[in-house]
């Protein structure tokens, strides 16, 4: 507003702050209406729920589902909960069609994030991988290099 009041062409105003001339049109008209009071920054904040698909309850039901279950329990074709597998849950339980990038953003404000899974079997003794290793191993090797063989 300060330049607009020195006189300064509006587009000179726009190339100075990088927005376009509607939005300085709109900001001398907001002023010339009521002043410096119009042009005060306000605070814009949703209320929790507020532009959300799934209703609370639908919600917190589906955060239930990916925290207690695992995809296959509840008759989805997916081994681990991915961001398809919780659309596959809001659309099978409740209806809902949602974008992939949505239904992503709902697992993380859940908490849920994407881990690697660890491959090993559970009945893995580590003391008895170790000992294979440096025992066992060793033994390969130095029958394969005397029989001419390769290990692969």
């Amino acid at each position: 507003m300060r330049l607009a009041l020195q006189g300064e062409a509006n587009t000179l105003i726009v190339e100075i702050l990088g927005v376009s001339r509607r939005t300085v049109g709109l900001w001398l008209r907001l002023y010339a209406a009521a002043c410096s009071r119009a042009l005060q920054a306000k605070r814009r904040v949703r209320k929790v729920g507020e532009q959300r698909t799934p209703t609370l309850a639908q919600e917190a039901e589906a955060q239930r589902c990916v925290v207690n279950k695992t995809p296959d329990q509840v008759r989805l074709p997916f081994a681990l909960w991915s961001w398809q597998a919780v659309r596959g849950v809001l659309r099978v339980r409740f209806g809902i069609v949602m974008p992939i990038r949505t239904a992503g953003e709902y697992l993380r404000r859940w908490g849920v994030t994407a881990q690697k899974p660890i491959h090993r079997t559970h009945k893995q003794n580590p003391t008895a991988v170790q000992r294979g290793l440096t025992e066992t191993y060793s033994t390969i090797v130095a029958r394969s290099k005397q029989q001419g063989g390769e290990i692969h």
